[in-house]
């Protein structure tokens, strides 16, 4: 009877310690180095980190998280990412604004639609990491988006 409590005691143990050292993954993972690029119909469009900010969303007791990049090279393209503050999984940006991202395309588009599939890794106070492919229209065209990654590691963490 010993044996078997003893036995029951240590399965509880290392069950109970596997399953707490698979929570908060997102905390787990390591902040990556800032990274901000997709393809647009194949064309390469690579981005760097221009602003960073967290606001109060009013009523709610929650922040949204916006963040700016300018493509580089390029004095007119930018894209703005807005979405729940320290929210991950598939599907959870609310906003991916691209403007002008040529010569054909000079308006402001939101990316996010059902044809855009997302997914949120990492999304706390020090960095971001998401990855997003899939298509968009553009002035009637439709607009297939590959390879899509933002890494962004903050300047300084946010405070909480």
């Amino acid at each position: 009877m010993k044996r078997k409590c003893t036995l029951w005691i240590m399965s509880m143990f290392f069950v109970s310690t596997i399953l707490l050292s698979c929570s908060e993954d997102d905390q787990a993972e390591s902040c990556r180095d800032t990274e901000i690029s997709m393809k647009i119909n194949g064309e390469l469009h690579t981005y760097h980190n221009s602003g960073t900010g967290i606001d109060m969303i009013w009523g709610t007791g929650g922040h949204e998280l916006t963040l700016w990049f300018d493509r580089d090279g390029s004095s007119s393209e930018n894209m703005i990412l807005k979405m729940r503050y320290k929210k991950t999984g598939h599907n959870v940006i609310d906003a991916l604004m691209l403007d002008r991202f040529d010569a054909n395309h000079t308006g402001g588009y939101n990316l996010i639609n059902d044809n855009l599939k997302t997914y949120v890794k990492i999304n706390r106070p020090t960095c971001f990491y998401a990855t997003f492919s899939g298509k968009f229209i553009a002035d009637g065209e439709e607009m297939t988006v590959t390879d899509g990654i933002i890494s962004v590691t903050y300047d300084e963490p946010f405070s909480e």
